[in-house]
Parts: C-alpha cells; structure tokens; sequence
C-alpha cells in the first residue's frame, strides 16, 4: 500500500491510491467521510493494521508523559490534606474534590478522577498528601 505525506501551511495531508485498496478488496463504496470530516473504513483488520503501521511511520506517535513522575495516588477513599493544608476529598467513585466545593480543577471541574489533573492543578509542592483518619464521636 502506497501512503505518502505532505505538508502544506502547516495542514498535513495524507493519501493513498483507492485502486491500492480497490485491490485488496476495498471498494469505494466502503469508504466514508463524515460531515465531522471523519474516515470511516469497512475493511478487514489486516489492511486496518497495514494502514496503521504504515501511518506510524509517517507520523510516528507521541510517547505518552512519563508516568513515574507522578506521585502515587491514593487507593482508599477519605480525605486528605496537601503539603499547604488543603483539604482534598476522594469518593468511592475515585473522584478526587477540593474541600468546601468551590475550588475547581486545571479542568475547570469540580471533580476529577484523572490524578494527573489533580497533580497539575496542585503542583509539585502540594505533596505528599497526609491521610485524615477520621473517628466518629460517641
């Protein structure tokens, strides 16, 4: 399958010849461009994977942020104080809030279950976050 790049003012464009998949068996009925300019291929998951690959190397894709540099995310739920004595909330649905439900996120939710989200809305210095072992009074 022959894919080839260009770039033009910044707009990258990729093409590939339909007699290429005419040939393997893809006809052009099979192919479609929605109105949100998106390709929909009905094709077999060989050539979906040729496709890929071959797109990869073009554009080869990002590496994912390094995970390591985030701070472990707390499993239990409760609450928990920053470094600054901030008051964060985990439920049991994993969603991580800001005591007082004011603050919001980087996201600009009130509520996040994305723990990269909760580290860079807080910063560096905001850890590692202190476990509140809250007792009921009798």
């Amino acid at each position: 399958m022959n894919i080839t790049d260009s770039i033009y003012s910044n707009v990258y464009m990729v093409s590939f010849n339909l007699d290429d998949l005419c040939d393997r068996g893809i006809s052009v009925d099979k192919i479609c461009i929605t109105g949100g300019n998106h390709v929909i291929l009905n094709t077999t998951r060989e050539i979906l994977v040729a496709m890929r690959d071959k797109l990869n190397e073009i554009f080869p894709p990002e590496p994912d942020e390094h995970e390591l540099d985030l701070p472990e995310e707390p499993e239990e739920t409760g609450y928990y104080v920053t470094q600054q004595n901030l008051l964060l909330v985990k439920d049991g649905n994993g969603d991580w809030s800001i005591g007082g439900g004011f603050s919001r996120w980087e996201n600009n939710f009130t509520s996040t279950s994305n723990w990269r989200v909760v580290y860079k809305t807080l910063g560096d210095e905001a850890f590692p976050l202190t476990k509140l072992h809250i007792t009921k009074e009798h």
